[in-house]
């Protein structure tokens, strides 16, 4: 779940539950007809005969044995989705997510051109539009569900994208178009930089400046060390530290061994 924050803005988020809403219905036609499934979905030998709709239909579809495929995808949508929609506008908003599902589909399809795979579901889109919500509000705090650990969008986005790397390349979890999801990320970035630049551009600037900052003002942990003992500030406050003059460089020493220390 998401944190309250002011920076999400309270525009118009109705392109969010229409999608949310087709695509249930396409759920329920699924559970009627089955052989919907097969007219819309991903198929690299079906695309390549001509039937280029799967490219976009596929989002529609999703494993109808099961509602916890539809039920994560449209729980992450209204999560993200509408923050994001509020952000962008309705039109520039749902073509973030119809562009991010397009790319997503094309990443698939290029790395499964030969093989009779099929491919179903709105992840792709889905990721995409979590990626922009990371990039438009990446001091945004949320609440993982598994493991419940508290951390910023953009962090969070981060994580997913390492993981998604990780089992695509190790091929530890199969049935899992990661690749799809990888692609949806990189369409919403690409998109993004089409029509948000700027506002990108003055993010980093901004977390890159943030981050000398708080490295600029935060002192360091210990700044003064006896050469003899090895107490420091912390472990005695009540002490003094001071640097011998007849020392080779800048030794310090505590009030206790500053009089009785052998200088070197």
């Amino acid at each position: 779940m998401l944190d309250d924050d002011r920076s999400v803005g309270q525009g118009s988020q109705m392109v969010t539950v229409y999608i949310i809403v087709v695509t249930v219905i396409a759920f329920i036609l699924q559970r009627m007809h089955p052989e919907l499934t097969d007219l819309l979905a991903m198929h690299s030998t079906e695309v390549r005969s001509g039937e280029v709709w799967r490219l976009a239909s596929y989002m529609l579809m999703h494993d109808p044995t099961s509602i916890f495929h539809i039920l994560f995808n449209m729980y992450v949508l209204f999560l993200f989705g509408r923050m994001v929609e509020a952000r962008m506008g309705s039109r520039r908003y749902f073509g973030l997510y119809i562009f991010s599902g397009l790319v997503a589909s094309f990443c698939w399809l290029i790395f499964n051109w030969e093989l009779p795979n099929g491919m179903i579901g709105a992840s792709g889109a889905v990721m995409g539009v979590m990626a922009a919500a990371g990039i438009f509000f990446p001091d945004q705090r949320v609440m993982l569900i598994i493991p419940p650990i508290p951390m910023k969008l953009r962090t969070m986005v981060i994580c997913i994208i390492i993981a998604e790397l990780f089992f695509e390349v190790s091929r530890s979890q199969t049935g899992v178009a990661h690749l799809a999801h990888l692609g949806g990320i990189f369409g919403a970035v690409v998109y993004l930089l089409a029509f948000y630049r700027r506002t990108i551009s003055a993010k980093a600037v901004q977390l890159q400046r943030g981050q000398e900052y708080r490295r600029r003002s935060t002192p360091p942990e210990i700044m003064h060390r006896c050469e003899v003992c090895g107490a420091t500030e912390k472990s005695l406050p009540n002490a003094t530290f001071r640097v011998c003059s007849q020392c080779t460089g800048a030794k310090e020493y505590c009030d206790q061994h500053l009089p009785t220390h052998d200088h070197h």
